[in-house]
């Protein structure tokens, strides 16, 4: 049986077309319902069907599943997940860490990827700096109080003497530790 996905495909549908084990299936990546379908189909035909001979009509989202792959969390060599509950949380990340070496093709995939991971995440700093810090708020007694010049000074300090800045101010991975 050859199967043909254009329409609307979510993860539900995925699984439903990869229980009937077709011989082909081929799905057009703005079909997709979101980017969680998107990523998980080869996954979820791995699991129901790994025979079916699975396409999906584009570059982009290839690529995307690739990288995709490389950001779940690893396994060691016994196929256990290396996560929080196994290192603990000051390790986590460390063995979680995923270094891409792309090559030409995959170098403006990956930069735009990165572009639109920073879209995402445009409020968290990227460098640290006493005026950043100077105003923002925090809860006291679930009273709002805001962070004065003199504290904000301090903040920082404390962030540069413990590493969690450098000297250009840029944020360290240390922090994530």
């Amino acid at each position: 049986m050859f199967i043909a996905c254009f329409g609307r495909a979510d993860d539900a549908l995925i699984t439903e077309i990869a229980k009937q084990t077709p011989y082909c299936a081929v799905f057009r990546d703005a079909s997709f319902s979101n980017d969680s379908a998107m990523v998980n189909f080869e996954q979820i035909f791995a699991t129901y069907s790994p025979s079916t001979i699975r396409r999906v009509e584009s570059i982009a989202t290839a690529k995307r599943q690739e990288v995709g792959r490389g950001l779940r969390l690893c396994v060691n060599n016994t196929g256990d997940r290396q996560d929080i509950e196994v290192c603990g949380e000051a390790h986590v990340h460390g063995p979680n860490m995923l270094t891409v070496i792309a090559s030409e093709s995959y170098a403006g995939f990956v930069a735009d990827l990165q572009s639109k991971i920073k879209e995402c995440l445009y409020e968290r700093p990227t460098k640290a700096s006493v005026e950043y810090f100077t105003g923002k708020t925090f809860l006291v007694d679930d009273t709002p109080r805001p962070i004065t010049a003199m504290e904000a000074q301090e903040i920082f300090l404390f962030l540069r003497m413990n590493n969690y800045i450098d000297r250009n101010t840029d944020t360290s991975w240390q922090i994530l530790a």
